[in-house]
């Protein structure tokens, strides 16, 4: 599954297979995609996306999946979209349970899924 999220920084960051990527190029419709721990760990993956649909990949990764992380960056993203979209979210029963999931998540997130 290929989603964009929103980083702490404002960035488009994709979400696929249970890793996250940065965006390298964007032309038109057409994106390429670069692991987020490409300098870090030299990771040399890409996807190519036209529109948000992938079309292509390019190089391997180095490192296992993190659906953990990928959960709070989602999680998190939502949070921040449901809180543009209501001057009053901290009173709305939705918001109690989003954050919940991510106190969850948090706590559950040094477990590593299998890949």
């Amino acid at each position: 599954m290929f989603q964009v999220v929103t980083s702490q920084r404002g960035n488009p960051v994709a979400l696929h297979e249970g890793h996250s990527y940065h965006l390298v190029s964007d032309r038109d419709n057409r994106k390429v995609w670069a692991c987020a721990l490409r300098r870090k760990l030299k990771c040399n993956r890409r996807i190519h996306t036209i529109s948000e649909d992938v079309v292509g990949t390019t190089g391997t990764h180095n490192h296992e999946s993190d659906h953990g992380e990928m959960k709070k960056r989602k999680a998190y993203d939502d949070i921040k979209q449901m809180s543009r979209s209501s001057a009053q979210t901290a009173t709305r029963p939705d918001y109690f349970m989003r954050l919940n999931f991510i106190r969850q998540s948090f706590h559950s997130s040094n477990k590593k899924q299998p890949i």
